[in-house]
C-alpha cells in the first residue's frame, strides 16, 4: 500500500500517484495567475500541460474502469480548478496588449473552446442530467 500525502487544499488525503501531479500543477497554475510572477505564455503552457495530464489522470481512473468515489472527488476538484484557471487566463489574453495573441501559439477563440470542453465535461459529470435526458440528447445527436 502506497503512504498517503497530507494535501492543504483538500479534506482528505491523497494517493500518489493517481492525482498526485495533476495537483501540484495546478496548484503551481493558480500561485502563478494569483502572483502574475511570469509571463502570459508560461502561464498558459503550464495550464495546456495540466489539462492533458489531468485527462490521461480521468482516462485512467474514471473511464478506462469504474471509477471510485475517491476519485470522482479528486476529479471533481481538480476540473473546477482547471476551469477557473482556464477562465482566468482568458480575462489575461483579453487583456494582453504585449504581444498579439497570434504570437502566442494559441488564439483566444482555441482557449475559449477549451475552457467550454471543460465546462461541459463537468456538466456531462456533475450537471443534473437525468439518465433519461441524457438518453435523448445521445439520440439527437446519433449515439
Amino acid at each position: 500500500m502506497e503512504p498517503e500525502l497530507a494535501q492543504p487544499h483538500f479534506d482528505f488525503n491523497l494517493a500518489p500517484p493517481d492525482w498526485l501531479a495533476v495537483r501540484m500543477l495546478v496548484a503551481e497554475i493558480e500561485q502563478e495567475i494569483t502572483e502574475r510572477r511570469r509571463n502570459l505564455l508560461y502561464r498558459l503552457s503550464l495550464w495546456l500541460c495540466a489539462v492533458k495530464m489531468f485527462r490521461r489522470a480521468e482516462e485512467k481512473k474514471l473511464i478506462l474502469i469504474d471509477p471510485q468515489p475517491r476519485d470522482l472527488q479528486f476529479h471533481r476538484v481538480l476540473l473546477t480548478s482547471l476551469l477557473a484557471c482556464g477562465e482566468s487566463l482568458l480575462l489575461d489574453m483579453h487583456d494582453h496588449t504585449e504581444v498579439d495573441p497570434k504570437h502566442l501559439g494559441l488564439q483566444v477563440e482555441d482557449l475559449r473552446a477549451l475552457v467550454e470542453t471543460l465546462r461541459m465535461n463537468y456538466n456531462e459529470w456533475y450537471g443534473d442530467m437525468t439518465p433519461a435526458r441524457r438518453e435523448a440528447a445521445l439520440r439527437e445527436i446519433g449515439m
